[in-house]
């Protein structure tokens, strides 16, 4: 008879330990409190009482799979936590189109371990398949427009693609102002400062400019605003944004402090140039300010050889950027700028000025870059003289 019982009591623990697994669900979440970030929470449905264990291991590696292929690849940073309720998967760094592309018609995303995944529990193991997780996460990852909404705003919103690029360029000598090849490098930073909230909008860092092995060309140039601040609405379309720091050309023989006053609107997009491909169609940003300076140095010169005093004034100005997709794997982008100086030691001749820049690219395969070719011409707000450029390299958007 003891023997009976000792039997049953094991067949009876052996059963709740090693018998059928409980179902899993699956939760999602976006996290906008200091780096943002995606959260899939797997959630063992556990007997009441019964928890999991806080410090199971989690050297575990994991990926969204579509299709057989890593829906991210090595541009999104994964971390995984486990707690006595769930086992958090969490993605940092994950682009507007790629977040755009787990919102609509991702039944098709599945987890996939690098190994069989064990639960560990106050009352025993369970263990899951590679193959058990992918089938029972299949259709569940899709987050709501909603979720969009707070990850976008999180990380500079619909306009934070023309403050987070790259690029490196190419000047063949027959190009150039020096008439030797030139290197060189443009780009466009912006940051949030963590944990810091003013009213309704995020505190930034910022910075942008061009900058070559030629540091004499009119084209190029700094800005660095340690002091931003932005205000978006999504609903309306609309970013304010203030910045204060400082300009200058890229040996800073030339420079001042400056704030601008600034608002960002989406237009309409009226060319479609996708043909049908699965292409990320951005709206054209018009941002239009003022801008407030207050010259440190400069390279003007007076009729007599002499150098001109350093001004204090404003101008007015508007800026566009316009990403438009083509075919497959081709990307043209058109930047534009218009200016007026109200100063008439700088500005003279009283004239609206003009930069613009039109680049067309194509994608290099199973990477974030861009194959180009741009043309710029026109002058900068910060530099007196006008010039082009020609050029060719590599560029990534890393709009969020």
């Amino acid at each position: 008879m003891k023997t009976i019982k000792i039997f049953c009591v094991l067949m009876l623990w052996g059963g709740f330990a090693f018998g059928q697994n409980p179902e899993l669900a699956f939760e999602l979440n976006v996290n906008t409190v200091g780096k943002p970030y995606l959260r899939i929470s797997i959630l063992p449905q556990l007997n009441s009482g019964q928890t999991m264990d806080a410090n199971s291991p989690v050297d575990y590696t994991f990926k969204l799979d579509k299709g057989g292929v890593d829906y991210f690849g090595s541009d999104v940073r994964i971390s995984m936590a486990v707690s006595r309720k769930s086992i958090d998967l969490d993605m940092y760094d994950v682009s507007k189109q790629k977040l755009l592309g787990l919102s609509t018609a991702s039944s098709d995303f599945t987890i996939v371990f690098n190994r069989p995944l064990t639960i560990k529990t106050t009352q025993g193991d369970y263990e899951y398949s590679v193959a058990k997780i992918s089938e029972l996460s299949k259709g569940k990852i899709t987050f709501t427009e909603d979720q969009v909404k707070q990850y976008t705003v999180s990380r500079g919103g619909e306009f934070s693609f023309i403050n987070n690029n790259f690029e490196m360029f190419y000047v063949p000598a027959a190009e150039s102002d020096t008439d030797e090849g030139e290197y060189g490098v443009k780009f466009a930073y912006r940051n949030a400062y963590k944990g810091v909230e003013i009213f309704t909008g995020t505190a930034y860092f910022m910075a942008e400019g061009q900058v070559s092995t030629n540091p004499k060309d009119s084209l190029n140039y700094l800005s660095i605003y340690p002091v931003s601040y932005s205000n978006l609405d999504l609903e309306k379309t609309t970013e304010w944004l203030i910045t204060a720091g400082l300009e200058g050309n890229q040996d800073l023989s030339s420079y001042r402090g400056a704030i601008n006053l600034a608002k960002n609107m989406l237009l309409p997009n009226l060319i479609d140039l996708s043909y049908g491909y699965d292409r990320l169609r951005l709206k054209p940003v018009l941002q239009a300010g003022l801008k407030a300076y207050a010259e440190g140095d400069n390279r003007r010169k007076n009729a007599d050889g002499s150098e001109q005093q350093n001004e204090k004034s404003a101008m007015v100005f508007a800026n566009l950027y316009y990403v438009i997709p083509i075919y497959h794997s081709f990307t043209a982008i058109v930047e534009g700028q218009l200016f007026y100086d109200f100063n008439t030691t700088i500005n003279a001749d009283k004239e609206l000025k003009n930069y613009y820049k039109l680049t067309m690219g194509y994608d290099v395969p199973n990477t974030e870059f861009k194959a180009f070719f741009s043309y710029q011409n026109g002058e900068r707000t910060i530099s007196p003289s006008k010039d082009e450029l020609m050029s060719i390299g590599l560029l990534a958007l890393f709009g969020n």
